[in-house]
């Protein structure tokens, strides 16, 4: 069993099926951005949340890390 790295400002994503994101953002599925911002887990939820620029939006977006997938460093 592999352990996936952590995220890092920069890095390409892309979101995964079924992601929350803002439908008033039109972002097509499986969109792509770059993370702009990582939170680290707080110890109360245990969720790491990212920030993502996606392309094609000029509005950042955060979500729980477990819905994106990256795509390259």
């Amino acid at each position: 069993m592999t352990t996936e790295l952590p995220l890092r400002e920069g890095e390409w994503v892309e979101a995964l099926p079924g992601a929350p994101l803002p439908v008033h953002y039109y972002l097509p599925p499986r969109a792509r951005g770059r993370v702009v911002i990582v939170d680290d887990a707080s110890m109360a939820d245990s969720c790491q949340w990212v920030t993502v620029l996606f392309s094609r939006s000029g509005r950042p977006v955060r979500l729980p890390r477990r819905w994106v997938r990256r795509v390259s460093r």
